[in-house]
């Protein structure tokens, strides 16, 4: 056991990325660690890890996903060893619900969560399934303890203000496809109307989404969002893919 857990370096960093995130791709894994490894460097450390029994695949009912996604075991004995490599109680493993679908969805969620927290290395980046369990989450998106998980955002940004004592609370979502107008509304009207949010931000891929998303707001939320009347047409943010520009310039005046 002490042979294991006096592990390379990149080891414990490979578990410490799957720890945070959960399942993730070789892919994933080489965009959130660093320094950068190649994807041949990845696959060893991976096999090597799934030799002792420390990470498994994660195998999908799709076929062509099968085994796509690494996550660390959930044995017994894994989850005793996993808790005293990474110095964390067994308890505070936390599993990311949901098909493969979600799990694709996930893949972009935590690749944005690393962009996020480069940028700004004094915010706090929440991830959804993390979100019940952070008091300063649940109470800035006004969440019950038994709140509906469809309306946690993908992420929750909280960054210090640089003009005052305050944070500034903003809810990414990131979009892979346009969702119905009634969903979209839902969650919008609890961002705009019961939370505390200063913003919501929408990573679209596509600008199809960002439009439908700018419909939905102004004729289903904007008109009765008491709280945001003031900034409503600033409250809802949208970014590309390929830029972080529209975040920076919204920080840069709080």
């Amino acid at each position: 056991m002490s042979k294991i857990i006096r592990m390379r370096e990149r080891s414990k960093q490979i578990l410490r990325a799957l720890y945070e995130h959960g399942p993730l791709t070789n892919a994933t894994l080489r965009q959130v660690i660093s320094p950068i490894m190649s994807e041949r460097r990845v696959n060893e450390v991976l096999q090597r890890l799934a030799s002792v029994g420390l990470i498994k695949k994660r195998h999908s009912s799709v076929s062509k996903h099968a085994g796509r996604y690494l996550q660390l075991s959930d044995g017994v004995g894994a989850k005793t060893l996993l808790s005293e490599i990474l110095s964390v109680s067994e308890e505070s493993f936390e599993r990311i619900p949901g098909g493969t679908e979600a799990l694709e969805h996930w893949q972009d969620c935590v690749i944005w969560s690393k962009r996020f927290s480069d940028l700004y290395p004094d915010a706090k980046v929440i991830s959804d399934f993390k979100i019940a369990q952070d008091k300063s989450a649940r109470e800035t998106l006004l969440i019950p303890d038994d709140g509906d998980v469809d309306l946690f955002p993908d992420l929750l940004l909280r960054i210090p203000s640089i003009h005052s004592s305050n944070t500034i609370n903003i809810a990414v979502e990131v979009e892979r496809s346009i969702k119905s107008k009634f969903r979209l509304a839902k969650k919008l009207k609890k961002f705009a109307s019961r939370s505390r949010l200063d913003g919501v931000l929408y990573v679209c891929s596509n600008p199809k989404i960002s439009d439908s998303l700018q419909r939905v707001y102004k004729m289903r939320v904007l008109p009765t969002a008491l709280r945001i009347q003031h900034y409503g047409d600033n409250f809802l943010m949208f970014l590309n893919t390929q830029s972080l520009s529209t975040i920076s310039e919204y920080i840069a005046q709080h």
